[in-house]
């Protein structure tokens, strides 16, 4: 493995035995690698991907909850540099060809798993990482704003030179603003080429094909100031939905701040009326919501109290979909684990 350090890896299968085995297969450290985690199911895993930033992902396909097809799709969409491996079965070849359409890069056949092949598998994910490639660019040859930045927020350590990134960011101040869910291309979104706005620059990049990010560099510390602007824009755009994230002076913070905040507040994005700007001050203090009485309802059901017990899921519904930091996902979960005891009950 190259100088980058240890390519970190989490381990996703809804069986324990098959998780210890993989984890006490190798000397990880001795090969290069590191397991920061494991999972259970594919939610589980995406909480633990914001945690610990894996650089691959070991996934099983058949799972509870969250299945690694989904997985695979969700991953893709918020992490796209992240390398995924699947584990099947001899009888999974449709899921495995699924999963490559999906962004996965390889598969482990589960009967035939050892610690060769294994290795060998890692080994070729881990070289289409930039950060463990062999270097053929030449040490003085000064790195890319783009390469600087898809660095970054794969979760990798930078150093820039000064005098190169005062010449693409001259200004003291960063905000990064995203638009997803849309066929994007650069010159769709003119919202900060307008010059009105004063001293800023910016610069976009796409992680994925539904996600656009500018990087906004500005003298103004203002949050206001800038959502002005915005909103300005956004009155021509009445469908266009944006987030920004929180002021930051630091633009080594940008991995950081893209993981933490931007990508944060785009799952919140699901919850708020499109032509309007989401920020992290939106966010503060989520409604809490008390624990769904299951109990309760499926006694109502049971007895043929019907009405009661169908008002009570309605308006636990409307409230739980107020709860803007309920991932869509556990919501969707919620509904699967109602409709599942209402059909056992009739």
């Amino acid at each position: 493995m190259q100088a980058g350090g240890l390519c970190r890896i989490l381990i996703v299968d809804d069986e324990l035995l098959i998780r210890k085995g993989i984890i006490h297969y190798l000397d990880w450290e001795q090969e290069g690698f590191t397991i920061v985690g494991e999972a259970s199911n594919g939610q589980e895993a995406l909480d633990l991907i914001k945690k610990t930033h894996p650089h691959i992902l070991i996934t099983d396909f058949v799972m509870h909850i969250m299945d690694g097809e989904e997985l695979i799709r969700v991953v893709k969409e918020r992490y796209p540099e992240i390398e995924i491996i699947v584990l099947s079965s001899f009888s999974e070849f449709d899921y495995v060809r699924s999963s490559f359409q999906n962004g996965a890069v390889d598969y482990i056949l589960k009967p035939k798993l050892d610690a060769e092949s294994l290795l060998k598998v890692l080994k070729t994910a881990a070289s289409r990482i930039p950060l463990f490639q062999t270097a053929e660019r030449k040490t003085d040859e000064p790195l890319s704003v783009t390469q600087v930045i898809n660095k970054m927020i794969s979760g990798f350590e930078m150093t820039w030179d000064e005098e190169s990134r005062l010449k693409a960011f001259p200004y003291r101040y960063f905000y990064l603003a995203g638009v997803s869910g849309q066929s994007l291309e650069s010159d769709e979104f003119q919202v900060f080429k307008d010059t009105r706005m004063g001293e800023f620059t910016y610069y976009s990049f796409s992680p994925n094909k539904s996600l656009q990010v500018y990087i906004i560099n500005t003298e103004y510390s203002e949050f206001q100031h800038l959502l002005d602007f915005i909103n300005i824009f956004l009155v021509k755009e009445p469908g266009m939905g944006l987030v920004v994230s929180e002021v930051f002076e630091d633009f080594f913070q940008l991995g950081k701040v893209y993981k933490e905040s931007l990508l944060t507040l785009l799952d919140y994005r699901f919850y708020f009326p499109k032509g309007t700007v989401l920020t992290s001050r939106d966010v503060k203090g989520a409604p809490v919501i008390e624990n769904f009485n299951l109990d309760w309802f499926t006694d109502k059901l049971k007895r043929s109290q019907f009405e009661p017990a169908f008002t009570y899921l309605k308006d636990y519904a409307e409230r739980l979909s107020r709860c803007y930091k309920m991932d869509i996902f556990e919501y969707r979960a919620f509904f699967h684990n109602v409709i599942f005891n209402i059909m056992i009950l009739f």
